[in-house]
């Protein structure tokens, strides 16, 4: 799935066929900024910048099955869904 940013929506693509094969909304103006999809590939959380939320979409149907509000202006950067990785002596933000 890919954020537009600039949109209210985020696109499924199929990447056997780096094709678009579905648009799922949501909402207006919200501007994802970040896509992570939980480890069993069942969800796909979308950080939404502008309605400060996150939003839960169901991977079989494409679909917006949860709206998770509470952060300022979320933005999504690498894998924050499941288990954080070990610690090591370099700083890692989970």
């Amino acid at each position: 799935m890919l954020p537009i940013k600039n949109g209210d929506n985020v696109s499924v693509m199929t990447t056997a066929t780096n094709t678009i094969s579905a648009t799922v909304g949501v909402g207006a103006s919200s501007v994802p900024t970040g896509i992570c999809v939980s480890p069993d590939g069942n969800k796909v959380y979308v950080a939404c910048e502008n309605s400060n939320n996150v939003k839960v979409i169901d991977a079989a149907t494409n679909t917006v099955s949860a709206t998770i509000n509470g952060f300022n202006i979320p933005v999504a950067l690498g894998n924050f869904i499941g288990t954080p990785p070990p610690c090591t002596s370099q700083l890692t933000l989970c």
